[in-house]
């Protein structure tokens, strides 16, 4: 283990025996490797316990200077019973003190190292002469040869309850624990021990071992360094193999012993209860503060704060610079968010950690600050610098020796999980009187509580998802009767349109108008052939000149000219013989159409369709009309079609609307469990808390959401009551659902069963009907309900009813056992009850404080002084500064004498109280 300032576990063995005892197997076995041996086995401190001398201590420790500690002591064989005892003195002492002890309880030079030899004294004499010269007892062995097994009863009792006999030292695991049930079992376990053991020996160790059990005396485990497996004899074998561990002072003392052995249940752990994964203290702590350039420390210089890994605490007067030493700590943590809702706390943060100015700030443009904080066995340093650009860096040194820096941006991430916690008392006294202050702290320290708040707002978000869908899809639906109707007054139009006589004169014409259009082209292309003909007659073919080519010059081209103009001309006669012929034989045709059947039809037809005109308008218009009729049907019954699919899909909807609620309510009730829980779990060694998680019961979170729903803030008081009132009076679940119901009667109609004002109705009148279903999962948050007492024999007092003294104390207690992350608390007595201060919050550091660093500013002296501070830090009076005026744990002399002076009001103050409360027995000069 890493030693750190303040108290510190240590491993020990103290009673061990050298070759100065009689009974040591190997004379030859050197001081050398009797440490070696020692520290070969893990052990921090021993004890040298010879029998009825001290010869032996000095060579031992010169042997183990700066590896070991050792108490020099002996084993004493006290009165006509025999028992023994430890005796044990400061390590600064010596053989020569030890045997001068010795002569004072009547052992003498000529029968040191003799075991069997006994003092006349009684152990309670010896124990009482030993606190004289400053040493201990510690009854050796209680349960096997020499022990305690010959006391009676009362002796045992005596064994308890005087001072002067500070622990008893337990040997057989197996009948301390009741692990042997029957005499046959015992019997068998003692004759592996012990040849020709009869039950009259063994018996009373049992019931002398049985009898210490529940007794608060510290119980011990040390070796007795046998020689071998159940041998009598001394050796190097057995040290070691057993074992306790003990909680002192980093400068190991008496005193530090004492004080351990005063305290068992917070400094004592034998290897009974040992187990590998024993944790001391958590791994993750706050180890030191360095703090560079402050107008407390100009000229470069630094200041140390260092921190303990279980509890610190803070102490000096009015201006020390106690509560700045935190403020540093949240500066470097860059740990602003749980204050910004403090406004108070927050300004005052920002006033103390800014560029001085005046009376306020206390940084200078050099100020750095490097807070080192251990994790496992990496080690973070997040360093502050005030007139850097980046002001926060992270770097993490890992046990192999390699560095990681962290990404700024990811600073606030990773100290997150480090689970560090800081309160002010005014943040401690804001959770005790606000409901959700409590519940987020709660919430905040249960790892699942994120992910159910994730899955809680999804469902909501479905849930309204789901009404929306269900809201628009049934908008739509209040439209399919009047498609209907419609559709009906179509479908009629249309049957008059197509009444049968028409039809049959609409195909008719139809047929007509294809034979009219073939027709009509026959004629349209004999009009083209005689135009084409009359366009070639108009084509002038050229002859010769007569004058160039007469008969008398070329007879033979004047004969060609002239036959020529014979062809022409024929030519010409021969085309419009044609032509005429193509006009009379188009005329010729029409003739024959005419005559035709097919054309005495078209005539009936046209003077059907004609009448038919005069009596119902253009029948092509009606055509037209009736295929936009036809059209428009088509799509109405498309359209009912949808909406008809959209039934189903609302039936659907409201199915998975039912299913979401359910899943609301699930995912609450699972919340409330966790939460109930947690604090059960957090609880269930604390006999003066209790607490319960009440579904949907906190009605001030109601009210709330209640008004950011309608968008009022303010006013509408009376109205809000009524509703809050309403919901109060059965299971809410089913109180918001017929609010529901209520509050759509009132929209709906005249009627307003709830007696809300014309103004609020109105409200209620311009809400959507969305709005009015989204009022069904408006659940109230659960409600936390924290009950205490002053003590055991009192019953529980619901917290609402405390002063807000109570109240602190009863959160402050709750705050300390949740988390295991470090715990800094900034003067949390501060208007705390003084009674519950001892009862509720000392109890609960000193159960705390082994899973987790507790940091405090304080000036009640309870805090370092009962519960029990591993490191105390008494800041300068004389000056500001950040350097502790004193620094060591609460069993350092002057450290005590600090902590009498600024929190008891000095010595005489306290003697004076002491007389003034008939406690005289306490007043030791």
């Amino acid at each position: 283990m890493n030693k750190v300032r303040g108290l510190n576990w240590y491993k020990c063995d103290l009673h061990l025996h050298t070759v100065t005892s009689d009974c040591f197997e190997d004379q030859s076995v050197t001081a050398e490797e009797w440490v070696q041996a020692c520290l070969d086995n893990g052990l921090s401190c021993v004890a040298v316990t010879d029998h009825n001398t001290g010869d032996g201590i000095n060579v031992i420790k010169q042997a183990a200077s700066g590896k070991l500690v050792i108490f020099p002591g002996v084993e004493v064989t006290c009165g006509d019973s025999k028992q023994h005892a430890l005796v044990l003195f400061d390590p600064s002492k010596d053989s020569k003190h030890v045997n001068a002890f010795l002569s004072f309880i009547e052992v003498y030079e000529s029968n040191i190292s003799k075991e069997n030899y006994s003092t006349s004294l009684s152990i309670f004499d010896v124990a009482e002469k030993a606190k004289i010269r400053n040493g201990i007892v510690i009854a050796a062995h209680i349960d096997q040869y020499s022990g305690l097994g010959p006391f009676s009863d009362e002796n045992k009792h005596k064994v308890c309850e005087e001072n002067n006999i500070l622990g008893v030292q337990i040997v057989h695991k197996e009948i301390f624990q009741n692990s042997l049930k029957t005499e046959d079992e015992m019997q068998n376990y003692f004759n592996d021990l012990y040849p020709n053991i009869s039950k009259d020996i063994w018996l009373p160790w049992v019931k002398t071992s049985r009898f210490f059990q529940d007794k608060k005396i510290a119980k011990l485990t040390f070796s007795d360094n046998p020689a071998g497996i159940n041998t009598p004899k001394h050796g190097l074998y057995g040290i070691g193999s057993r074992y306790t561990w003990i909680k002192m002072d980093e400068k190991i003392t008496i005193d530090s012993l004492k004080q351990a052995l005063f305290m068992p249940e917070l400094r004592i752990i034998n290897d009974f209860d040992f187990k590998e994964s024993t944790q001391f203290h958590s791994s993750v702590y706050i180890e030191e503060l360095q703090i560079e350039n402050t107008t407390y420390n100009l000229k470069n210089s630094m200041d140390t704060i260092n921190f303990n890994p279980q509890l610190t605490t803070i102490i000096g007067g009015r201006g020390t610079g106690k509560s700045g030493v935190l403020r540093l700590v949240r500066n470097s943590l860059n740990l602003l968010h749980d204050i910004q809702r403090h406004d108070e706390i927050l300004k005052d943060h920002n006033e103390f950690c800014r560029l001085k100015s005046n009376d306020l700030g206390v940084f200078t443009s050099e100020t750095k600050t490097n807070l080192k904080v251990i994790v496992g066995e990496s080690q973070y340093f997040l360093k502050f610098e005030n007139n850097s650009e980046i002001k926060h860096q992270l770097k993490v040194l890992h046990v192999d020796g390699t560095e990681t820096e962290i990404p700024v941006d990811q600073i606030s991430n990773v100290i997150e999980k480090l689970g560090i916690k800081l309160f002010s008392q005014k943040q401690v006294y804001d959770i005790s009187k606000k409901p959700d202050a409590l519940r987020n702290f709660i919430d905040s320290s249960i790892s699942p509580m994120e992910k159910l708040k994730n899955k809680l707002q999804a469902c909501l978000e479905d849930y309204r998802k789901n009404l929306t869908e269900i809201h628009n899809m049934e908008k739509r639906l209040k439209e399919k009767s009047v498609l209907e109707l419609k559709l009906k007054d179509l479908e009629n139009e249309e049957n008059k349109i197509s009444a049968p006589e028409i039809v049959e004169l609409l195909e008719d014409e139809k047929q007509f108008s294809l034979d009219r259009d073939n027709i009509n082209n026959v004629f349209k292309t004999i009009d083209v052939k005689i135009e084409k003909i009359n366009q070639a007659l108009s084509v002038e073919v050229s002859t010769l000149d007569e004058e160039r080519y007469n008969v008398s010059s070329h007879p033979e081209l004047f004969a060609i000219n002239e036959k020529i103009k014979d062809y022409l001309l024929n030519y010409e006669k021969i085309m419009s013989d044609s032509i005429n012929d193509f006009i009379q034989f188009k005329e010729n045709i029409i003739s024959d159409f005419k005559a035709t059947k097919w054309n005495t039809e078209l005539l009936e037809h046209s003077e059907k369709l004609t009448k038919k005109r005069e009596e119902q308008g253009d029948v092509t218009q009606l055509i037209l009309k009736k295929e936009l009729i036809s059209k428009e049907i088509l799509d109405l019954k498309k359209e009912l079609l949808q909406l008809a699919e959209l039934e189903t899909k609302v039936v659907d909807l409201l199915k998975q609307k039912t299913n979401i609620f359910e899943e609301l309510h699930s995912v609450r009730k699972e919340m409330r469990s966790v939460r109930f829980q947690f604090i059960d779990d957090v609880l269930k060694d604390n006999n003066l808390l209790s607490g319960q998680v009440n579904l949907f019961r906190d009605f001030e979170d109601y009210l709330y959401k209640l008004r950011e729903h309608f968008s009022r803030s303010t006013g509408f008081e009376n109205d809000f009551e009524k509703i809050v009132s309403y919901v109060q009076k059965g299971k809410v679940e089913t109180q918001l659902q017929k609010l529901v119901d209520l509050i759509k009667e009132t929209k709906a109609t005249d009627k307003n069963p709830l007696e809300l004002s014309g103004r609020f109705v109105n409200l209620i009148n311009d809400m959507s009907q969305l709005q009015l279903e989204e009022m069904n999962v408006l659940f109230p948050e659960d409600e936390i309900v924290i009950k205490y007492k002053s003590s055991e024999k009192e019953d529980y007092k619901p917290l609402s009813n405390a002063s807000a003294g109570q109240k602190t104390s009863a959160i402050l207690t709750l705050i300390l056992s949740v988390g295991e992350g470090p715990l800094i608390l900034d003067q949390p007595e501060d208007d705390l009850d003084n009674s519950l201060i001892y009862s509720l919050i000392v109890d609960r550091i000193k159960k705390s404080k082994s899973k987790r660093q507790i940091i405090i500013v304080t000036h009640n002296a309870n805090i370092p002084v009962n519960g029990d501070s591993d490191l105390v830090l008494v800041m300068n009076s004389n000056k500001l500064s950040f350097t502790p005026k004193e620094i060591g744990s609460i069993d350092n002399t002057k450290v005590k004498d600090s902590i009498c002076k600024i929190m008891e009001g000095g010595t005489s103050a306290f003697k004076s109280r002491a007389v003034k409360y008939d406690l005289n027995t306490l007043i030791v000069d």
